[in-house]
């Protein structure tokens, strides 16, 4: 993982394998073009999730705008 990134995902708490997974899927698809849909349950991190795969985007400059989907 670039060296940036993993400052980007350090907010992440955890240390598990999954939580591996997850910072690794947050490196990979930050630099990607295409809009990117976190899910989970209420309380599960998917702001902190949108926000750092937005911090590891080429969009990083421009404003971060979270949706909440009913």
């Amino acid at each position: 993982m670039h060296p940036a990134l993993s400052d980007a995902v350090r907010p992440l708490l955890g240390s598990s394998s999954l939580m591996g997974h997850v910072r690794s899927l947050i490196a990979n698809l930050g630099p990607v073009p295409w809009p990117v849909r976190v899910e989970g349950p209420t309380g599960s991190g998917k702001t902190m999730v949108a926000r750092l795969l937005h911090n590891a985007s080429r969009r990083a400059a421009g404003p971060f705008v979270a949706c909440a989907m009913t």
